[in-house]
């Protein structure tokens, strides 16, 4: 089953340039690890000094004994934590549509009973 998540995040004004530099060049032991850990996709989103991450993950695809790129984990830490101002935080959902089941059409045959239709 995939889990989806929404985090934010405000970057340092000063290291905007610097935060998107990074990205562009994602160290592969970093994509690798996050395809390990069962990461589908991933999207990262900046609206001025707000960065909004969206990601799915599915359990599933986690590899079990995966390979701990512990190193290479910190480094990108390092890097990428001295670009925030405030760090990552995840956003509780408010609303899902997965939750409501209704359909138009249901609706409306509900409509049309109520009045005596």
């Amino acid at each position: 089953m995939i889990e989806r998540s929404l985090w934010v995040a405000t970057l340092r004004e000063d290291k905007v340039g610097e935060y998107e530099r990074l990205h562009d060049r994602l160290p592969a032991e970093i994509a690798a690890q996050l395809r390990d850990k069962g990461f589908v996709e991933l999207n990262i989103y900046r609206d001025d000094l707000t960065l909004y991450m969206t990601w799915e993950t599915d359990p599933a695809l986690a590899v079990p004994d995966r390979v701990v790129r512990e190193q290479a984990e910190r480094e990108w830490d390092r890097l990428t934590g001295d670009c925030f101002a405030e760090s990552w935080r995840q956003v509780p959902p408010l609303f899902r549509l997965s939750g409501h089941r209704h359909k138009a059409s249901e609706l409306d045959q509900r409509g049309a009973e109520r009045h005596g239709e």
